[in-house]
């Protein structure tokens, strides 16, 4: 069995390790030590990393009562120097200790449990019995936790008996079943928060610094609350600051002003999008006269087959109404879209009673496309790299020559 020091000395940065086994694995070398400061991952906190004899620590796991230290390759002898990953280590502290202030607050401000914990590599989650957690909410609870975290609470583990921990008024009753004799405990300050828990924490918490919510969103019948803590916090806040102030300088307004700024040039874009549509809706249609003048012979009718890179459906369907109505005697195939997706648009004229909903069922396979249609109109979008391919069929299709 480990002897797990992590669970009395969080703040540990070096030892000697002494090695009592090891074995090769599929993905390295497992070892087990006497005693040990890495972390293993268990209860939504990730493991710890670092170097065991100059290795690389790449995972550390709990396996019944031992901690196997996972290396890339065989370990040096024993006793050998260890040395925790401390800045991945304390912020793992913060975003732990982090969690349990904010657990605390929503319990204080909204009577609401935690029912779920994730330490994530970018941010950390909890589930909360809420149907939703507005904005007001939010900052009410993140000034609760400015509150604590500027009061330097003692944040102090404490062990009690399982009978004594059944006695006791806890907001998290249940234990794991691994749990036999004594149950660790965090208390924070003097009521403001007493949990159960295996993980590494700061001395007080003033160490946590700031805790910031980034995000909500419902998951089943609870509230995921996305959040940053400490260093996580401090890095975003400037991230976003200096993105801020980028787009002030870019928008030659100062930050307080940006939102203005932009609502006017989104009204702006809007305005302008309407009016491009307008001016290329009426393009489109004054180019009807020369497209059906470029159509070939076919029988009794006239075929036009032509691409129309980066036209949209709407613009293809625009001109092919317009160059059908030139001549009622024209059948129209036109390719259009872009790299994500290719467009094809047929279409003839009144004198047409055939189905080109038929026709547009045979080219389907050609691009990969999805569509239909019926009399006089048919369209699909598709493979836009194969649309070359595509039209060359339905000329032939058409009775083009």
């Amino acid at each position: 069995m480990t002897r797990k020091q992590y669970l009395e000395d969080s703040y540990t940065k070096e030892f000697e390790a002494r090695i009592i086994g090891s074995e090769p694995a599929t993905d390295g070398w497992e070892v087990l030590l006497e005693e040990t400061y890495f972390y293993p991952e268990s209860g939504g906190q990730p493991a710890d990393r670092g170097t065991l004899g100059g290795l690389p620590v790449l995972d550390v796991q709990l396996r019944g009562d031992d901690v196997v230290h996972l290396l890339e390759s065989e370990p040096p002898a024993s006793p050998a120097p260890a040395k925790i990953d401390w800045r991945r280590r304390f912020d793992h502290m913060q975003q732990h200790t982090g969690q349990h202030l904010l657990t605390a607050a929503i319990i204080k401000l909204f009577d609401a449990d935690t029912v779920g914990f994730h330490l994530g590599e970018q941010f950390s989650t909890i589930d909360v019995t809420l149907p939703g957690l507005n904005h007001e909410r939010q900052r009410k609870a993140e000034r609760l936790c400015a509150d604590w975290i500027a009061a330097a609470l003692p944040a102090k583990v404490d062990y009690v008996s399982i009978d004594e921990f059944r006695r006791m008024s806890l907001r998290k009753k249940a234990l794991p079943e691994e749990i036999t004799g004594q149950v660790r405990l965090l208390r924070i300050g003097d009521d403001v928060d007493v949990a159960h828990c295996g993980g590494t924490h700061v001395r007080n918490t003033a160490e946590i610094q700031l805790i910031k919510i980034i995000a909500t969103e419902k998951v089943r019948d609870t509230t995921r609350i996305s959040f940053l803590a400490g260093h996580r916090a401090l890095d975003d806040y400037s991230a976003k600051h200096d993105l801020l102030v980028v787009l002030a300088t870019d928008l030659t307004c100062g930050i307080e002003a940006l939102p203005a700024t932009v609502a006017k040039l989104k009204g702006q874009a809007r305005d302008s999008h309407k009016q491009l549509k307008k001016l290329r809706k009426e393009m489109i249609s004054g180019m009807a006269e020369s497209e059906a003048g470029a159509a070939e012979k076919a029988g009794d009718f006239q075929i036009l087959v032509r691409r129309y890179d980066g036209w949209d459906a709407d613009e293809l369907k625009t001109l092919a109404g317009a160059v059908t109505a030139v001549d009622p005697k024209i059948i129209f195939c036109a390719g259009g879209g872009d790299a994500d997706k290719g467009m094809l648009v047929l279409a003839a004229g009144a004198a047409f009673d055939g189905d080109l909903g038929e026709i547009i069922k045979g080219l389907l396979p050609l691009f990969d496309g999805r569509g239909g249609g019926r009399g006089r109109f048919a369209q699909a979008a598709g493979d836009h790299a194969k649309l070359d391919a595509v039209l060359q069929t339905a000329r032939k299709s058409l009775g083009a020559g």
